[in-house]
């Protein structure tokens, strides 16, 4: 009777889900629900996305998204479909995080690039709590281990001066190639990783933290991208886990006073 059970529920799984089917990846569908348990998870969003597409999200388990609110684009732009997906999140019920994907070959600095989106958070009603700085994509950085490392730790001071927590997104080799494997404290910033064997959901990586090895001067990540670029919804996003811990902190999204909560992972 279980391994009918298991059987029905493997084919009844949506490919939408954190938890379809990938490959063999996993020993056993128990394995899986025990994963759904474990931890919370989130898709990473790029571009704009529908209040549909966002509700089908919270349906298929994603509790959480990480919307994008600066892009590279010329010397670095605030990305304003990012700050209207974020409202229609809010919307659906889905917990939010922003991350900025710098310019940092820019004639502005990571102070400017900063304070945009601090200013943009603010015009937009946002209660910020915390800011991810994407660090990878090493061809994207200048070849000056020094300079990087200078535009990495100015924007982190300057998110500490606003009472943010700030935290890095990046993998070992981007983090080697980038900075030269960059071994000082940073002061209580965590750590978002990514890990993925390819593009597509047929590509992901585990769904644990398992595969995390210590470096820089990060000893254990919160987040974790296991899949890149996959389908969800209709919409192209990464897909991530983080502790089940952080959760139930995830759907809050709105303060007393009305405005939006953004980072309570």
């Amino acid at each position: 009777m279980f391994k009918l059970f298991v059987l029905f529920a493997l084919f009844a799984v949506s490919l939408s889900s954190p938890f379809g089917f990938i490959e063999n990846k996993f020993n056993s569908l128990v394995s899986k629900f025990s994963n759904k348990a474990a931890y919370g998870y989130a898709a990473t969003i790029y571009s704009s996305v529908t209040p549909s597409a966002l509700s089908c999200m919270r349906q298929a388990g994603y509790s959480a998204v990480f919307v994008r609110v600066y892009k590279p684009d010329g010397a670095g732009v605030v990305d304003y479909d990012g700050f209207n997906t974020i409202k229609k999140a809010v919307s659906a019920g889905v917990g939010v995080e922003i991350f900025v994907t710098p310019q940092p070959q820019s004639t502005k600095s990571a102070v400017t690039q900063f304070d945009e989106v601090y200013q943009a958070a603010r015009s937009n009603n946002i209660d910020l709590r915390s800011i991810w700085l994407q660090v990878t994509s090493p061809i994207n950085w200048p070849n000056q281990v020094t300079s990087n490392i200078n535009f990495i730790t100015s924007f982190l001071n300057r998110a500490a001066q606003y009472n943010l927590n700030a935290g890095i997104y990046t993998n070992w080799y981007d983090w080697q190639q980038i900075t030269g494997g960059y071994t000082a404290k940073l002061n209580n910033v965590r750590l978002w990783y990514w890990n993925a064997y390819g593009n597509g959901i047929t590509a992901a990586s585990s769904l644990d933290f398992s595969d995390f090895r210590a470096f820089g001067s990060f000893s254990s990540p919160i987040i974790k991208s296991y899949s890149l670029a996959a389908n969800v919804c209709n919409v192209i996003v990464n897909q991530n886990i983080f502790s089940n811990s952080n959760s139930k902190r995830a759907v809050e999204t709105k303060t007393k006073s009305g405005k939006i909560i953004v980072g309570t992972i």
